[in-house]
C-alpha cells in the first residue's frame, strides 16, 4: 500500500531533483522478461518499476506501447486499462497536465465497465490526489467519497486506509481541520487493522500537524511520539520521504514552543534525506518548510537555498499554493535582507495566487509575511488591515496570535495610538507566558531527548547490522572462493581424465597399428615363404623334367648306341645303366606326387618304401589312422608334409650314420603330428645347426608356410624330429 505515497511523484507535473541511475540491473531483467514471455502483465511490470524507481522516458513509451499491443491481442480489457493508468502517471511526471485526466478517465470507464471496483477505487485516489495538487478540493472530495461505500467493505484490495488519508488532506486544505482529523484517525484505524506501517507512519505526522494547527500541544506530542516509535529501527529508503516529513513537521513545533536547537537539529536531519527520494511535491513542501525554519532562526544561506530551489519547483509544477506559500517566505527573506524592491516584487506575484487560493494556512502564512513586510516600509495602516484579515482566519490559533498581536502592537505605536498599542501589548504578554510554562514544553523537551536517545540506540543496532552483513558478506565470499576453488579442481580432474582417456586411445590405437603392422609383416612374411617354395617347387619340377626328360634320355640313347657297338664291356653298360636309373629316380624324386589322385598317407608311405630300397637302410612307415581321414588333409598341406619327410630322411641318410630309420604320422584333433625316428650315434645336421643350408632353410620355411612348428630330441640312443601342422 505504501505505493499510493508515491502517487505524489505524479502529481508534481514535472520531475525536479531526480537523482539520475544508470539502468539498473532490475530493470534489465524485466526488459529481457517481457520481450522473452510477450505478455502485456511483464510489460506492466517495466512501466511500474520505471515510474517507482528510474527516470528513462524512453523505455517506458516503449514498454507502454509494446504492452498496449500484447493486451489488444490478448484482449484483456483490464489490461487494456492498465496502459491508461500508467499513461496517466507518466503525463504526470512529464509535466504534461492536460494528458492526465483523459487518460485517467479511459482507465475508470474501463473498469467500470468490466465490474473492476477495485481498480476504479484505486483510480479515485489518485484523481483525488490529482485534485488536491491541483487546488480544486471539491472535486477531489467527489471522487475520494465516490468509492467510500464500496471501498468500506474491502479494505485491503482497495487501500481504504490511503483513500480516508487522502480525503483528510483534502479538508485540511480546505481549511476544516476537525473533518481532517476525523478522516485520519480513521485511516490510522484501518491503517492498524492492514499492518500497513507506512501509511500509518503518514497518518500519525498528519495528525501531529493538524494537531498543531489547532493549539492542541499534548495531542501533536503524542502523535509526533507515535510516528517516532515507528520510525525506531527503519532505515531502509523507502521510509526516507516519511522520515523526512516527520523530522520537518517535528522542527516546526520546536520552533514554535521556542526550542531552537532541537529545531535546527530535526531541520539538518530532514534536508540531508531530501536527496534520497524523488517526489516533486513533497520535495518543494520540504523545502518551504526548511527554508521558514531557517529564515526564522538567521541562517540566511540554508534559507535562500531552501526557498530559491523549491521557489524553482513549485513554478515549473505550477502549483499555485505552493508558489504562494515560499512567495511568503522569500518576502519575509527579502525584507530581512533590506531588499524592498525584492519584496514588493514577490507581493506582485503573490497576489493573484491569493485570490485564487483555498488552502487557507497557506493564505494564512503569506499574509503574516506581508505583514512584517508592510510594517518595516513604514506602510503601517496597510499592515494592520493585513493583520486583522489573519485573525479573522485564526480564531484560537494561539502560535499565530503570539506573532500578530506584538505586530500589531508596534504598528499602533508607530501610528501613535497608545491605547491600542498598550491592549494588544497585554494580549502578547498574557499568551507568550502561557505558551512558555505548559505542560507540552516540558513534554517536548522529554521527547527530544527520548529520541535523540533512541537515535544513538538505533545507530547502535546500524553499526551492529552493518558488522553482521560484513561477516555475512565475508563469509559468502569464503565460500565463494572455495565453491571457485572446488569448481577449479573438477575441471582440473575432468581435463586430466580427458587426457588420460585420450593418451589410452592413442595407447589403444598405436597398439592396434603395431598389431596390424605384426600382421602385415606376418603376412608379407608368409607371401615371401610361399612365392620362395613356389619357386623351389617350380625349380624341382623344371629340373625333373629336364633329367627325365634330357639327361635320362640321352642316357638311354647312349646306352643303345654302345649296346650296338660290340666293343663296349659289359661293366660299362651296367654302370652306365645304374647311371641312368638314378637320374630317373632322382627326377621322380623331384617331381611333386599326384595328391588329387592319392592322399599324403599314401604318399608318403610310397615314398619311405621306396627310399628304403634304394639305400639299402632299413625304413618303416606307420600312420595313425590306418585308412580314414586322411583325405581331408589339403593339397598344400599334403605337399608341405612329403617335403619335410623327405628333407628330414634326406638330412638322416647323409648325416646320421644310422641304420634303422622310423616315420610315424598322427591325425589328431588339432593337427597332424609327424615324427622322424633314426638309431644313428649321431644327430641329424638339422637337430645342430637349424639355420645352416638350403635344405634346413627350405625345411624351416615349409613349416612356417603351413603355420606349424617343429623340434629335434635325443634320447635313449636315438634321435626324434617332430612336425607339428594345425589343420586348416
Amino acid at each position: 500500500m505504501g505505493k499510493f505515497f508515491r502517487v505524489i511523484i505524479f502529481l508534481a507535473l514535472l520531475p525536479v531533483g531526480v537523482l539520475l541511475a544508470e539502468p539498473s540491473q532490475e530493470k534489465q531483467r524485466l526488459v529481457e522478461t517481457a520481450r522473452h514471455s510477450g505478455k502485456s502483465a511483464d510489460y506492466w511490470a517495466v512501466c511500474e518499476y520505471i515510474l517507482y524507481h528510474e527516470d528513462d522516458p524512453r523505455t517506458f513509451l516503449w514498454a507502454a506501447a509494446e504492452g498496449r499491443r500484447c493486451a489488444i491481442a490478448e484482449r484483456s480489457a483490464s489490461s487494456i486499462a492498465t496502459y491508461y493508468d500508467y499513461m496517466a502517471e507518466y503525463s504526470l511526471s512529464v509535466g504534461k497536465v492536460s494528458d492526465y485526466m483523459p487518460y485517467k478517465q479511459k482507465a475508470y470507464a474501463i473498469y467500470h465497465a468490466i465490474g473492476g471496483r477495485d481498480k476504479q477505487a484505486e483510480c479515485c485516489i489518485y484523481v483525488g490526489n490529482y485534485y488536491n495538487a491541483m487546488g480544486k478540493y471539491d472535486s477531489a472530495r467527489i471522487w475520494l467519497e465516490r468509492m467510500d461505500t464500496y471501498a468500506r467493505t474491502r479494505p485491503r484490495e482497495t487501500s481504504y486506509n490511503v483513500m480516508l488519508s487522502c480525503l483528510a488532506d483534502t479538508y485540511y486544505r480546505m481549511g476544516v481541520i476537525d473533518s481532517a482529523m476525523s478522516k485520519e484517525q480513521e485511516a490510522a484505524r484501518y491503517s492498524q487493522m492492514l499492518a500497513d506501517t507506512i501509511t500509518l507512519l503518514g497518518s500519525y505526522r498528519a495528525l501531529g500537524m493538524y494537531a498543531r494547527t489547532k493549539g492542541l500541544l499534548e495531542e501533536a506530542l503524542t502523535y509526533y511520539g507515535q510516528a517516532l516509535a515507528l520510525l525506531e529501527g527503519s532505515a531502509g529508503e523507502e521510509m526516507a520521504e516519511e522520515k523526512a516529513s516527520l523530522y520537518t513537521n517535528l522542527a516546526v513545533l520546536c520552533h514554535d514552543m521556542m526550542q531552537k536547537d532541537d529545531a535546527l537539529r530535526y531541520a539538518g536531519m530532514a534536508l540531508d534525506l531530501v536527496p534520497r527520494f524523488h517526489n516533486g511535491l513533497t520535495t518543494v513542501q520540504l523545502y518551504s518548510n526548511l527554508g521558514m525554519l531557517y529564515l526564522k532562526n538567521r541562517q540566511m544561506d540554508k534559507a535562500a537555498f531552501c526557498l530559491s530551489h523549491g521557489w524553482e519547483l513549485a513554478r515549473r509544477m505550477d502549483n499555485g499554493d505552493m508558489q504562494l506559500r515560499l512567495a511568503a517566505y522569500m518576502v519575509e527573506m527579502k525584507t530581512l535582507q533590506n531588499d524592498p524592491d525584492s519584496a514588493n516584487y514577490y507581493m506582485s506575484l503573490a497576489s493573484p495566487l491569493l485570490r485564487d487560493t483555498r488552502m487557507q494556512p497557506t493564505a494564512m502564512a503569506y499574509l503574516q509575511a506581508e505583514m512584517d513586510a508592510l510594517m518595516a516600509q513604514g506602510r503601517y495602516t496597510e499592515a494592520l488591515s493585513t493583520g486583522k484579515r489573519i485573525l479573522a482566519m485564526a480564531p484560537g490559533r494561539k502560535f499565530v496570535h503570539i506573532n500578530l498581536y506584538d505586530a500589531m502592537r508596534q504598528c499602533y505605536k508607530h501610528m501613535g495610538d497608545y491605547r491600542n498599542a498598550l491592549r494588544y501589548a497585554e494580549l502578547y504578554g498574557q499568551l507568550n507566558d502561557s505558551v512558555k510554562g505548559t505542560e507540552q514544553n516540558r513534554a517536548l523537551s522529554e521527547l527530544n531527548v527520548k529520541y535523540a536517545t533512541k537515535e544513538k540506540e538505533l545507530e547502535l543496532l546500524r553499526a551492529e547490522s552493518r558488522r553482521k552483513l560484513e561477516a555475512e558478506h565475508y563469509k559468502y565470499r569464503v565460500a565463494g572462493l572455495v565453491t571457485a576453488l572446488l569448481a577449479l579442481i573438477l575441471l582440473t580432474v575432468l581435463v586430466v581424465g580427458r587426457l588420460r582417456k585420450k593418451a589410452l586411445r592413442l595407447r589403444l590405437y598405436a597398439q592396434s597399428k603395431e598389431r596390424e603392422l605384426a600382421l602385415f609383416h606376418t603376412d608379407a612374411e608368409l607371401r615371401l615363404t610361399r612365392k620362395f617354395l613356389d619357386g623351389v617347387e617350380s625349380e624341382r619340377n623344371r629340373l625333373a623334367r629336364e633329367l627325365h626328360d634330357g639327361v635320362s634320355n640321352d642316357l638311354y640313347a647312349l646306352e643303345l648306341r654302345l649296346k650296338k657297338d660290340n666293343g663296349t664291356s659289359p661293366s660299362a653298360l651296367e654302370t652306365l645303366a645304374g647311371i641312368r636309373k638314378s637320374v630317373r629316380d632322382i627326377s621322380h624324386e623331384l617331381m611333386p606326387p599326384l595328391f588329387s589322385q592319392l592322399s599324403v598317407k599314401q604318399i608318403v608311405e610310397n615314398y619311405v618304401l621306396n627310399l628304403g630300397e634304394s639305400t639299402g637302410m632299413d625304413i618303416c612307415f606307420c600312420a595313425e589312422p590306418e585308412a580314414d581321414g586322411w583325405e581331408q588333409v589339403g593339397q598344400q598341406t599334403g605337399m608341405a608334409v612329403y617335403r619335410i619327410v623327405q628333407e628330414v630322411l634326406g638330412n638322416v641318410v647323409k648325416h646320421a650314420g644310422a641304420t634303422v630309420a622310423e616315420v610315424s604320422m598322427e591325425l589328431q584333433d588339432s593337427g597332424l603330428l609327424l615324427c622322424v625316428t633314426d638309431n644313428g650315434p649321431l644327430a641329424p645336421q638339422h637337430s645342430s645347426a637349424r639355420q645352416q643350408g638350403i635344405g634346413l632353410r627350405t625345411l624351416n620355411e615349409r613349416v612356417e608356410q603351413v603355420g606349424g612348428t617343429w623340434w629335434t630330441e635325443r634320447r635313449d640312443g636315438k634321435n626324434y624330429c617332430y612336425v607339428r601342422i594345425p589343420m586348416r
